[in-house]
C-alpha cells in the first residue's frame, strides 16, 4: 500500500483573486459590457465638446411581440425628440470585416436613397397614438445586403458568433426600437402633442465596414455568379442598412398608412434604416445626424 499523499495546498489568496479577476474580465469582455460603457464615455466626451447628442439611459428594458429586449443605450438630441437607439456589437476578430452591397431591386417606385425611420405621433386626444414610416432624409450611404468576411490570418474567439453577427445585431436593435414604440404608446406625458418622437436604430461595432458598388444584376445568368474581377470594396466609417423588418419584430401601435399595393406595404410597414457605425466613425456619424 502506498503512502498517503498530502492534499494540495490551496493557492495563496492573492493568487486566487488574480485568477478569478482575469476570468471575470474575460467574461465581461465576451459579453460586451466594457465596449458598451467605453462607447458611452466616448460619446459623453463628444457632448462636452459640443456634440448635440446627450446620453439618456442604458439597458432600457422593453418588450416587442411578447419577447423581451433592452436597448444598450439611448441618446437624445438636445433640441428635439430625436433619439438614437444603440446596440453595441463587439465582433469575433476572425469575422471583423463586414461588407455591404446594394440590392439591384427593392420595390416598384423605390427611392434607393431614402432613409426610413420610426415616427411616433400624439394626435392630442391622449389615447390615440400612431407610429409611421418617416422619410428622414436621403443618403448615398444606403445598402441592403451585409455579410461577414472571414480573415484567414486572424484567430477567432470560440464563444463568438459566426456569420449571423450582422443580422443578429440588426434584429436586436430593431426589437428594442419597436419595443420602445409599444412602451411609449398612449403615454401622453412622454409623447406630447405637436412634439413627435423620431427613433433611429444604430449598431455601434468594432467591425471594419466595407462597401461595394457591384451591380448584382450583372451576374452571369447561366452560372448565377458574378465576375469576381468586378467586385471591389472601399472602407466606410458608417453606413445605413435598409432592412425588411419581419412581422415578429414589429410594434403593435396603430399606424395610419393607406396602402394600395404591396410595394407601398413594404415601404410603410417593413423597410427601416439601421445605421451601422464603426468606432472610428462615431464622431462623423453623430455630426451627420445632428443636422
Amino acid at each position: 500500500m502506498g503512502m498517503p499523499t498530502e492534499p494540495d495546498a490551496p493557492p495563496p489568496p492573492h493568487s486566487q483573486a488574480a485568477a478569478i479577476g482575469r476570468a471575470f474580465g474575460k467574461l465581461l469582455n465576451s459579453h460586451g459590457y466594457p465596449f458598451q460603457y467605453a462607447s458611452i464615455a466616448s460619446i459623453g466626451s463628444l457632448y462636452n465638446r459640443g456634440s448635440a447628442w446627450l446620453f439618456e439611459a442604458s439597458e432600457f428594458p422593453v418588450e416587442a411581440r411578447g419577447k423581451g429586449a433592452a436597448a444598450d443605450f439611448i441618446l437624445k438630441h438636445v433640441r428635439t425628440q430625436f433619439r438614437l437607439i444603440v446596440e453595441c456589437k463587439r465582433v469575433n476578430p476572425a469575422l471583423a470585416d463586414w461588407c455591404f452591397a446594394k440590392a439591384s431591386y427593392v420595390r416598384r417606385g423605390d427611392d434607393p436613397n431614402e432613409v426610413v425611420i420610426e415616427r411616433i405621433t400624439n394626435d392630442g386626444t391622449g389615447v390615440a397614438f400612431s407610429s409611421v414610416a418617416h422619410r428622414w432624409k436621403n443618403s448615398d450611404r444606403i445598402y441592403h445586403i451585409g455579410m461577414e468576411v472571414r480573415s484567414r490570418s486572424v484567430a477567432g474567439e470560440p464563444d463568438s458568433q459566426g456569420r449571423r453577427a450582422i443580422n443578429d445585431a440588426v434584429e436586436q436593435v430593431l426589437r428594442a426600437v419597436n419595443g420602445l414604440v409599444d412602451y411609449v404608446d398612449g403615454k401622453a406625458n412622454l409623447v406630447v402633442q405637436y412634439s413627435p418622437w423620431f427613433l433611429m436604430p444604430v449598431v455601434l461595432t468594432t467591425a471594419r465596414l466595407w462597401t461595394s458598388d457591384v451591380d448584382l444584376s450583372s451576374a452571369n445568368l447561366a452560372s448565377g455568379q458574378l465576375d469576381l474581377s468586378k467586385v471591389s470594396v472601399a472602407p466606410a466609417d458608417w453606413l445605413f442598412l435598409n432592412y425588411n423588418v419581419s412581422p415578429g419584430l414589429r410594434h403593435s401601435a396603430q399606424d395610419h398608412a393607406v396602402d394600395i399595393d404591396l410595394s407601398g406595404v413594404l415601404h410603410d410597414h417593413f423597410i427601416r434604416s439601421v445605421a451601422l457605425v464603426s468606432v472610428d466613425g462615431i464622431g462623423a456619424f453623430l455630426a451627420h445626424t445632428s443636422q
